[in-house]
């Protein structure tokens, strides 16, 4: 399974056989919203008392590793105080990360040099098309993707940045969401966070357009 390198400081009656086979793009991923995350993050919009606030932290274009990743900035909600490392060891933090990998991006992008010589209104066109269609991992620090069964779920079809640590959920997380009604695969359901920046992905394009920096191996 793929991982990231210089992660930033503070990070962390279906058919079933196609679930396991196909990568996931984020259209398809934006779909893994439960209706019981649907009402937390209603609640996280609307509520007064809530932070919403949601930020680009960069944008890497892995050239060598053909693969852009993607940081976003999380408020909780409610101020919480702790997050989670890859290896699901907590610790003291004051926001949340997002990560998204996108995977195979030179079908959309083309090379570094073609990406740099089009007009920045086509360089944004190739950044949504990647968004929107290559391969997609994600990953937060958030310890609901943890707990909450998100984390483990993805692992399956391949869908996490990080492999899941474990030890694996009883499976209560997993019912729970499904149960809850409006995922279209019962591995894929999202925090709430990701879902809120997945909703307004498209108005982070541009950001993550002039965002964008090329990282390669070192020599």
């Amino acid at each position: 399974m793929n991982r990231i390198d210089h992660l930033p400081d503070g990070l962390q009656a279906l058919r079933i056989q196609q679930f396991f086979n196909e990568a996931l793009n984020l259209r398809a991923l934006g779909q893994g919203v439960s209706n019981l995350t649907a009402i937390h993050l209603n609640t996280r919009l609307t509520d007064p008392e809530a932070n919403s606030h949601v930020e680009l932290i960069e944008a890497k274009w892995k050239v060598d590793e053909d693969e852009v990743i993607v940081f976003f900035y999380v408020s909780p909600t409610y101020g919480g105080q702790t997050v989670l490392t890859p290896s699901a060891r907590p610790y003291q933090g004051s926001f949340y990360n997002v990560v998204f990998q996108f995977l195979g991006v030179e079908s959309s992008l083309g090379t570094i040099e073609e990406f740099t010589a089009k007009e920045e209104r086509e360089r944004e066109r190739a950044v949504e098309n990647m968004v929107w269609n290559c391969s997609t991992k994600v990953y937060s620090n958030d310890p609901s993707f943890y707990f909450q069964a998100s984390w483990e779920d993805l692992a399956k079809v391949d869908a996490a940045v990080f492999d899941f640590p474990g030890p694996s959920g009883t499976g209560y997380w997993h019912d729970k969401h499904v149960a809850s009604g409006g995922l279209s695969n019962p591995n894929v359901h999202l925090t709430k966070h990701m879902a809120a920046i997945i909703q307004d992905m498209r108005k982070f394009i541009p950001v993550i357009t002039k965002s964008m920096k090329k990282i390669e191996k070192p020599a």
